[in-house]
């Protein structure tokens, strides 16, 4: 008998799902494909299926749009519509697999042994639970317990389904209806906004949707859980050129994904410092310089943000990053308010980008 788990760690899930439904779109980490199922009724906008890796280090699919997924094993039987041991032999045929996997307890253990052995290094404890959580609440946005959220996001806040699915945005409905890793903070109804790297959380915002008057409208993941990253980085479903824009706060960044840009949004504007010897602004500075994009700084509007974003900028100019600044209008305060008060988001923002790229001066952002 095939071993259902070797079968599913000997296959790469987004090259079968290549295979199966079309080659991908969108970046590396926020791929996407068509949905399989006959039953879903595709919109022609970014494909709602995305791949990803679970707390027990499985790949697995899911389908934003309808809620199916599963395993490698799932995808072919709904793409080619066979049952659970076809889909296993003709997974084991892909991979090479030329006989079967006999655990037979009259062979020596060290016979068996390699059949289970795990290719995927296993995250620690705290990171599965934060994995576990993100992608829990990131699968209940698209559910009616996450509509609520939904609906703030993308009618208070104006931003596009496919933006939140790139970014695998969630819903978080509270204490009570979400199990959460120690660490994580919990207010009510709240958006989850996850970091990502190499397609794996490595932290998380929460953002009430409602939030209480004395407590603050971004609640952090403890440092006992996860890392402050200082940084995140949020992909558009197709991007633009090779500018990143650099914000003050997720939401923002998500603003500029819904222009075609890559992001990045800095955590805080408390993070930038207020200098070059100020230790928390190079590792700021640090970490944009290492995406080696041309970098659009667009802060707030306030007084706060348009300190911040002066130091930051000294700061990437003094490591030779090229750097250019948009000046959100006063009236907006932020991308995501400008964003809602424009007729014509796509071609604002980009207008706003190439002007403020052209009046740079040329060393900082030629080649």
């Amino acid at each position: 008998m095939l071993d259902r788990n070797h079968i599913v760690e000997a296959t790469d899930l987004a090259a079968l799902a290549d295979e199966l439904l079309g080659p991908r779109r969108g970046s590396p980490c926020s791929a996407s494909w068509p949905c399989p199922s006959p039953q879903h009724a595709q919109t022609g906008r970014t494909p709602p299926l995305g791949v990803f890796r679970s707390a027990s280090g499985e790949e697995r699919w899911h389908c934003h749009g309808c809620g199916i997924g599963g395993s490698a094993i799932d995808l072919v039987m709904v793409a080619q519509g066979l049952t659970v041991g076809e889909a296993i032999q003709r997974l084991a045929g892909r991979a090479g697999v030329r006989e079967p996997f006999v655990a037979d307890s009259r062979r020596p253990a060290a016979e068996v042994r390699p059949i289970k052995v795990v290719a995927v290094a296993r995250a620690p404890v705290a990171d599965a639970g934060l994995a576990a959580f993100v992608d829990e609440c990131a699968e209940r946005l698209w559910q009616p317990q996450g509509r609520v959220v939904l609906q703030w996001l993308t009618q208070v806040r104006g931003l596009p389904e496919e933006v939140l699915a790139c970014n695998r945005i969630g819903a978080d409905p509270g204490r009570q209806g979400q199990p959460r890793p120690n660490g994580m903070p919990s207010s009510g109804r709240a958006a989850v906004l996850p970091v990502c790297e190499d397609g794996r959380p490595v932290f998380a915002q929460l953002r009430p949707i409602s939030p209480l008057p004395d407590r603050p409208r971004y609640l952090n993941a403890a440092s006992r859980l996860a890392t402050n990253p200082r940084v995140g980085i949020y992909e558009p479903p197709e991007a633009v050129g090779r500018c990143v824009i650099v914000t003050e706060g997720v939401v923002d960044a998500l603003s500029a994904n819904a222009a075609g840009f890559r992001a990045a949004a800095v955590l805080g504007a408390s993070l930038v410092g207020n200098g070059s010897h100020d230790r928390s602004g190079s590792l700021v500075a640090d970490r944009l310089r290492r995406l080696d994009s041309p970098l659009v700084l667009a802060f707030d509007a306030d007084e706060a943000g348009q300190c911040g974003a002066k130091v930051l900028q000294g700061l990437l100019r003094e490591g030779g990053a090229r750097t250019a600044r948009v000046h959100v209008p006063v009236e907006a305060n932020d991308l995501n308010a400008w964003m809602l008060a424009s007729r014509d988001w796509v071609g604002t923002c980009r207008e706003a980008v190439r002007t403020a790229v052209t009046v740079s001066r040329p060393r900082t952002l030629a080649r």
